[in-house]
């Protein structure tokens, strides 16, 4: 009988265990290797795919717990890269980089879920997986219930652009850039199941767990995918004010001040290079020559600031990039930096105070004709009572309309006589003049234009090409990362909104969505009844779908129904009805609830959403969140212990008393609850209360510590609840009632 590829991988493959030493991935990796380094035969291209990554349990996928179910992820994505199984045929080495996206998401899915091997990942549990998968691209830190924080996790952009990096599980091509990222960010994570059937007969020859039938009953990628794409696209928040603020101030402030010193500098580095070039010297005579241009210049000093905002450019900077920890730039390319920096701004200002889609902002077409106070894009009308001038920006819609079509979209406003130009205005006028240079070297008529060489400036025309929306929402991450400093960030605001991911993500977790939520958050949040006027701003077909994906009960805006304490709340609802364990005196209670029938009969996430949201909606249902569990007071107000330690229970008092609320009063409290996500705060309280009661020497010094003896045997009890499922908090066996 003849034998295929897969036969012939399968028996070079090295089993668990043995041989796996000298197997040779590339010229360069070998099979135990934690990071693969690829062989491929494009130019300037290199590829790999780290196997060491934190898991929500705390261990890492090297460690020995975790050797097997290692193994099989690494049989799957060599075998992709080898002979592709019942695929038909390889992947190409850029698509580890989409592969090792699915890989990261679904291991630390299986590790969190209990599953060791991928004959556990039958139909209940790829619906499982389904139903999770929404709540961890919103929220991974809250699923997951861990500080896990991989930059690989937020750089999903990298790949919607890069044909390479998506190889032969593409993007839709009807997919606009809003849903392009959500739409890669599922599609990444679903294909892992339909590589690990692909791979079925290697992974059984290896003597490895495989999965025996086609995934998600037989649908197609695409099919399965576009649902929760779909669904993804409305969960995206906007940004806090707390990220949105900061990022704005500085954009502005490299619209308004330090955008003149680079086009000024540009300005010169263009003229002394173009006559370098008419003077017939050698490429390196003028690369010296601009070189002293670049380094000589002085930049400006800010308003009441006696030194300049930056140093002159040296001949080597190193600089800090999300991707790489520092590169090192010579002065050209520390001025192309600076160029993509002051565009970042610009586009930054027309996403968040405009809510203009990546898409539209690159179908504007440059030029500022002479005489005219305006750049060609942007058009001016009054109104009716002639009194305001007004500032539209002209582009084309392509999204939710059969063809493109030219269509304009509102700027800003000023009283007819004003000098003032709104800030958008502003964004635009900078765009026009940063790259017209680079225009007129590609004889290119788009607004902005994309270099197409990686390092310096163009030199040729054949360097200038068309701009890509996945471009500027890579810009935007480089500039928050760079310029706006979100290290002070508390772990949550005032409106229980998550500061934590943008904070250790250093903001690469921003989406390139969140400028229109953020616009029009702010907008109707401001009021209400503007809702049909964003709508129309936003060329959608009916107030219904702006209402749907900006304006839903559950999104981030402070009213009542609004608030993202309510999201999160109808967020914990939902987990508990889908059969996360939730722990405290009030666990029983909401598991008795969300355990009936008629909520485990729900058939999709939406349903289930839709269901809860009305639930808490009209029950006024929110949670008071902590670190170390939920204050569910509102269903319970009477039997409140902190209201009892004031005294002042009563049915009206549905808010906890802050000033008497602490851990050891709460833990066992008739409104509170608990699951997973609190773990991490009793296991510390745990270390610290053990720290304190060890040092306490003598039985004299041991009376002084019984406050934290105590707190000590309640923070072990609430761990040994969350170790033993059928022992319940309200039992004082298992849980001391203190006030610390």
């Amino acid at each position: 009988m003849k034998k295929t590829k897969v036969d012939e991988f399968a028996q070079k493959l090295p089993r668990p265990k043995t041989g796996r030493a000298t197997f040779a991935i590339s010229s360069i990796s070998l099979w135990p290797d934690e990071v693969w380094r690829l062989d491929t035969k494009t130019p300037g291209q290199r590829y790999s795919i780290g196997w060491k990554f934190q898991l929500p349990d705390g261990t890492y996928s090297t460690h020995e717990c975790n050797a097997m179910l290692l193994e099989c992820f690494k049989v799957v994505i060599w075998g992709m890269l080898s002979h592709g199984g019942t695929y038909g045929k390889s992947l190409k080495p850029g698509s580890v980089i989409s592969m090792g996206v699915g890989m990261r998401e679904l291991f630390r899915w299986m590790v969190h879920c209990n599953y060791s091997s991928f004959a556990e990942l039958d139909a209940a549990a790829q619906a499982d997986f389904l139903l999770d998968l929404p709540i961890i691209l919103a929220n991974r830190r809250r699923f997951y219930g861990s500080s896990i924080v991989d930059v690989n996790d937020y750089g999903d952009t990298a790949l919607v652009t890069g044909a390479s990096a998506t190889s032969d599980f593409d993007v839709p091509n009807d997919a606009d850039d809003e849903e392009t990222f959500s739409y890669s960010q599922v599609v990444y994570r679903i294909n892992t199941f339909y590589h690990i059937f692909y791979q079925q007969k290697a992974l059984l020859s290896c003597g490895l767990s495989a999965l025996l039938a086609s995934p998600f009953e037989g649908k197609l990628v695409g099919s399965v995918t576009s649902k929760i794409s779909k669904y993804l696209v409305k969960r995206i928040p906007p940004l806090p004010d707390e990220v949105a603020l900061p990022l704005l101030k500085k954009a502005l402030i490299w619209i308004d001040f330090k955008a003149k010193d680079i086009l000024h500098l540009q300005t010169e580095f263009v003229t002394c290079r173009n006559d370098a070039i008419a003077a017939g010297l050698s490429n390196s005579r003028a690369i010296n020559r601009t070189n002293k241009i670049l380094q000589s210049f002085e930049f400006s000093k800010a308003e009441n600031n006696e030194f300049p905002w930056r140093e002159p450019l040296p001949k080597l900077e190193r600089v800090s990039h999300p991707a790489k920890a520092e590169m090192e730039y010579d002065s050209t390319q520390n001025l192309r930096n600076m160029v993509m920096r002051a565009r970042d701004a610009s586009v930054i200002a027309l996403q968040y105070m405009v809510g203009l889609r990546a898409s539209e902002i690159c179908s504007a077409k440059g030029g500022w004709a002479a005489g005219n106070d305006l750049p060609d894009c942007v058009i001016r009308r009054y109104s009716k009572n002639g009194i305001v001038e007004m500032f539209f920006f002209k582009g084309i819609l392509s999204k939710g309309v059969p063809h493109p079509r030219d269509e304009e979209w509102l700027l800003g406003c000023r009283p007819v006589g004003s000098s003032y130009f709104p800030m958008p205005v502003r964004a635009l006028m900078l765009l026009e003049r940063l790259y017209r240079p680079w225009r007129k070297l590609g004889s290119n008529g788009d607004l902005i234009v994309s270099f197409a060489q990686k390092k310096g400036l163009p030199l040729a025309s054949e360097s200038i090409s068309k701009i890509m929306s996945g471009a500027l929402l890579r810009g935007t991450k480089r500039f928050i990362f760079s310029e706006v400093d979100l290290s002070h960030l508390p772990d949550t605001n005032i409106h229980d909104e998550d500061l934590e991911t943008y904070r250790d993500s250093k903001g690469l977790c921003i989406r390139t969505h969140q400028g229109r939520k953020t616009f029009a958050a702010y907008v109707l949040e401001s009021k209400t009844s503007l809702l049909r006027p964003v709508s129309e701003h936003f060329k959608h077909m009916s107030v219904a779908i702006t209402e749907a994906a900006y304006f839903p009960a559950v999104s981030r805006l402070r009213g009542d129904a609004e608030s993202m304490r309510f999201a999160q709340s109808v967020a914990f609802f939902v987990e508990a009805a889908q059969g996360k364990k939730v722990y405290g005196r009030m666990g029983d209670v909401v598991e008795r609830y969300f355990g009936g029938k008629e909520w485990r009969e729900t058939m999709s996430l939406r349903e289930l959403e839709n269901k809860v949201t009305e639930l808490v909606q009209v029950h006024d249902l929110r949670i008071f969140f902590s670190s170390y569990g939920n204050c569910l007071i509102k269903t319970n107000p009477l039997h409140s212990r902190c209201r009892a330690a004031t005294d002042t229970v009563s049915w009206d008092a549905t808010t906890p008393d802050f000033s008497a609320r602490s851990p050891g009063l709460c833990a066992g409290c008739g409104c509170f609850a608990m699951d997973s996500t609190h773990r991490p705060f009793w296991e510390n309280r745990v270390h610290k209360m053990t720290l304190v009661v060890n040092a306490a020497s003598t039985e004299q010094q041991s009376r002084g510590f019984r406050v934290h003896q105590v707190r000590l045997e309640q923070a072990k009890n609430v761990l040994k609840m969350f170790d033993n499922e059928s022992a319940r908090i309200g039992s004082d066996e298992i849980l001391n009632e203190v006030s610390p």
